[in-house]
């Protein structure tokens, strides 16, 4: 059973000094797509000199299987990454071009699937051990609310972001399952696909259109004959703030198409074709507290694809405690649906033994003990791991440390 990274990490746990000072200038235009785990890897970038900045960040984490799943166990995972940006307009070159180049690195214990057997993985930064080339990319203003992208990117980066789920640790809150076990070649951590993307924006919407190699586990050796995956996303943004302040509703609607010409290689899934919704709610509180709302949803209705439905729901408190500016608390509930024939023939499974859908559910909470290190304390419960093992309880603690 193919591993799924997220919500591919990675993991913004701090905010960060960003920069640039509106979405529109990080190139993701009025319907912000926030940083963090479910997305961006990196923290803020921050200027070295006029047009040059970087970042860089590490996460280490312990991950047991305390009950049910496969079996009880513990393992660690160690992922680093650094970065730098090249801004053509400050660095005197010409207005409109980023150049941006990073790499990460992975030390990887034991398969946390191997525990809990979860589709839905349990921790989201786990991949096979490895230095990687994880993002190399060119930007271009075109106009106003025109971009255009071309290069290696994790596709997780700018499509299906879920904002508030950004320091959720289970892979599902990310990338919706619907692609991710649908499509095993797709582009998301820790493999980024070559590719293009052409935005345009408004003062309220967005929308903006990709196409990504499919196979992207082989970046260099294949480009398109490996088949490729469309994305296409909208988004409206609406509510008493400025868009780049954190408060008012999104709505983001998504339809993707995956082209394989060779299903039969390893690893890759015949053609498929979905679509996926986020709808997302911020409100400022008392005292400085703010609350993110977040749902979630994919269709990939295909009789190929083991998971056809995926649906998952969830809140994050930021300031719980009046003591503590900079933590935040959060919760989450994510169930996929499975299609137990096309489970049972690749498993080999005897009819009738696969449950129809998974389960997870979430609480984790982010202790900022410096400005740039963090803690967080994760439990999951998982409700039929694949559908046939025993319900499983996992812990996980992760440390985060941004450097600069």
């Amino acid at each position: 059973m193919r591993r799924i990274p997220l919500c591919a990490l990675l993991s913004t746990m701090l905010a960060s000094s960003a920069v640039f000072a509106t979405p529109a200038d990080r190139g993701q235009g009025p319907v912000e797509q926030v940083p963090g785990i479910a997305s961006k890897l990196l923290p803020g970038y921050n200027r070295l000199n006029d047009g040059w900045s970087w970042a860089g960040h590490l996460d280490a984490e312990s991950y047991s299987n305390l009950a049910g799943g496969a079996a009880q166990g513990s393992t660690a995972n160690l992922l680093g990454q650094l970065g730098g940006r090249l801004d053509t307009g400050r660095a005197g070159l010409w207005p409109g071009g980023q150049f941006t180049l990073s790499g990460i690195g992975i030390l990887a214990g034991a398969d946390p699937e191997g525990y809990s057997a979860a589709l839905q993985t349990p921790s989201n930064i786990y991949a096979p051990s490895e230095l990687r080339l994880y993002e190399l990319s060119f930007r271009q203003q075109l106009g106003a609310g025109v971009q255009l992208r071309l290069g290696y990117d994790d596709i997780n980066h700018y499509f299906g972001v879920v904002g508030p789920a950004e320091n959720l640790v289970n892979s599902a809150f990310g990338f919706t399952p619907t692609i991710t076990e649908n499509v095993p070649g797709n582009g998301s951590y820790p493999y980024s696909a070559l590719g293009a993307m052409l935005g345009v924006h408004g003062d309220i919407w967005g929308s903006k259109l990709g196409i990504f190699q499919g196979d992207a586990q082989h970046q260099f050796t294949h480009t398109f004959a490996r088949g490729y995956l469309a994305l296409w996303e909208g988004g409206l943004r609406w509510g008493d703030a400025e868009p780049d302040e954190d408060s008012g509703y999104v709505v983001k609607v998504g339809a993707w198409h995956y082209r394989q010409p060779h299903p039969d290689l390893p690893g890759l899934s015949p053609s498929t074709s979905g679509v996926y919704t986020v709808w997302e709610a911020r409100r400022e509180l008392d005292r400085g507290r703010r609350l993110g709302l977040f749902l979630q949803g994919g269709a990939a209705p295909q009789s190929v694809n083991p998971v056809p439905w995926q649906l998952a729901l969830g809140l994050r408190l930021e300031q719980p405690f009046l003591g503590r500016p900079g933590d935040s608390l959060s919760l989450g509930m994510t169930r996929s649906w499975l299609r137990s024939a096309v489970l049972q023939a690749d498993e080999e499974l005897p009819a009738g033994t696969v449950h129809p859908a998974e389960m997870a559910y979430e609480l984790t909470y982010v202790a900022q003990l410096r400005p740039h290190l963090s803690i967080q304390p994760d439990i999951q419960f998982i409700h039929r791991p694949q559908g046939v093992y025993p319900d499983a309880t996992a812990a996980l603690l992760r440390v985060h440390l941004e450097f600069f």
